[in-house]
């Protein structure tokens, strides 16, 4: 027989972290990062890799004025990041997470930082020897 109470409690606690979320981010409607935060709570409890407060325990601490890569500051929008990439590996919690500005965080992709550091320094590097 199904038990439904997991999904339940899964959504539920899903919508709540959302709404809280978007609370102390100060939003007046849900957003990217508003229903990003659902989905990877409500995924993580229903496969156990995540339990309650695990995805907020450090992002909500962490200042979210600037871009963790670029110190873009203000950014239009922020973006939680995983500093270690899930498809390399890196864990579903708070202290893999950063804020990155949409920039970023699409061109580092699935790179880990060092890499992706390397390769921005690179092409700035270009940038400039050919005088563009």
């Amino acid at each position: 027989m199904f038990n439904f109470w997991p999904t339940v409690y899964a959504v539920t606690y899903a919508n709540l972290a959302m709404a809280h979320s978007a609370v102390q981010m100060g939003l007046k409607s849900y957003g990217v990062v508003s229903w990003s935060i659902r989905a990877r709570l409500h995924k993580g409890l229903l496969t156990g890799t995540m339990d309650v407060g695990s995805l907020f325990a450090d992002v909500r601490e962490m200042p979210n004025d600037r871009c963790v890569y670029c110190a873009a500051e203000p950014p239009p929008s922020l973006y939680a990041d995983h500093q270690i990439p899930r498809a390399r590996g890196g864990p579903e919690s708070g202290d893999n997470l950063v804020w990155a500005c949409l920039s970023c965080n699409s061109r580092k992709h699935s790179r880990d930082p060092l890499e992706w550091f390397d390769l921005w320094a690179h092409s700035r590097r270009s940038r400039c020897c050919d005088g563009t």
